[in-house]
């Protein structure tokens, strides 16, 4: 859900979101959490079956990394740890929400059964990945060179009066008349 602040605050033109990105991001960690723990509560808390479980079934190894990704993300969202780390060192290491964010949805598609909620999160994260790769700065904004470089409106009339295309001027009206 965090990753759908940004396509919601340029969507909507609704900047006052990016107030809550970091209480959906702390809330996914709180989740995952809860989730971890009724996962381990169903195994009876049995640690001789859960630990070859999570190693041995992709699922689990994918939900793992991202739950250990989520804590680090969790244990820096504070000021404290921005002030520490810089502005770039920390967005960088917030960037990689992508990827973890990526990790669980591959989580939830390798689970056991099959459930619409898992092509419905997986539709939204493809669909979020496409909006972010058309809507990023860096990227190429056309794949086709444009012959003549576009110029601003008075260049182009300039240019045009140049090569002798006139427009007649416009009539006056007795509302003109100062």
């Amino acid at each position: 859900m965090a990753l759908a602040v940004t396509p919601a605050i340029r969507i909507l033109r609704w900047p006052a979101l990016v107030d809550v990105r970091r209480m959906i991001g702390v809330t996914a960690l709180i989740y995952t959490l809860i989730h971890i723990v009724f996962y381990f509560g169903m195994r009876s808390w049995n640690w001789p079956v859960i630990g070859p479980e999570m190693v041995t079934r992709w699922a689990l190894i994918w939900g793992t990394l991202s739950t250990i990704g989520l804590i680090v993300l969790g244990a820096t969202s504070l000021d404290a740890a921005i002030e520490r780390m810089g502005v770039k060192g920390w967005q960088r290491l917030h960037n990689t929400n992508y990827a973890i964010s990526g990790l669980a949805v591959l989580h939830v598609m390798l689970a056991r059964g099959t459930y619409p909620e898992q092509y419905l999160l997986s539709g939204i994260f493809a669909w979020l990945m496409a909006w972010r790769d058309r809507s990023s700065p860096w990227r190429k904004r056309s794949a086709i060179p444009l012959k003549k470089p576009i110029r601003k409106p008075r260049a182009c009339l300039a240019e045009a009066r140049a090569a002798g295309s006139r427009r007649p001027a416009p009539r006056a009206t007795e509302g003109d008349a100062r």
